[in-house]
């Protein structure tokens, strides 16, 4: 257990500085360093460890998708928030559509003004960067890389 909460400060440690680094919008906040390093810390088991480790990493990156997301649309910044949780299952227009109550038509046409590519092109570039993560940091095989990176289908 001690080695995995190594770690976990670790990897938290340099996601706490690329944020302080100007990737997360001035004023937003995740939490300071002290209270993660605390909570990372205070964890007595797997379970506590990996549910601690998700609410910050779901912060986290829901806060850097709003600092690069600059439209003006809600259902947009709430699709890329459920985008970024959910990108590793199956993801679809459908999801969205029944997720959000947006016909999949007028979000698509919204989706490649606001953010600059399809809905497709974009999910993909998240599961293809994760993928590259898993590459160059697991000894995963390229099949159990492409389900966890969400590409079961492919």
């Amino acid at each position: 257990m001690e080695g995995i909460r190594a770690k976990c400060l670790w990897l938290f440690a340099i996601l706490m500085r690329i944020a302080n680094e100007g990737l997360l919008k001035s004023g937003d906040s995740i939490d300071n360093d002290t209270e993660i390093i605390n909570r990372i810390s205070d964890s007595e088991t797997y379970d506590e460890l990996l549910s601690v480790s998700v609410s910050i990493v779901d912060r986290l990156a829901s806060s850097m998708v709003a600092s690069v997301y600059h439209g003006h649309s809600q259902i947009i910044t709430q699709a890329l928030n459920y985008i970024q949780r959910n990108y590793r299952s199956k993801v679809s227009l459908n999801d969205i559509e029944e997720n959000f109550y947006v016909n999949a038509s007028y979000f698509s046409t919204l989706f490649k003004r606001e953010v600059g590519m399809t809905f497709t092109d974009y999910l993909n570039s998240l599961r293809i960067s994760h993928a590259c993560t898993l590459l160059t940091t697991t000894n995963m095989g390229i099949v159990d890389i492409s389900i966890a990176s969400g590409f079961e289908d492919q």
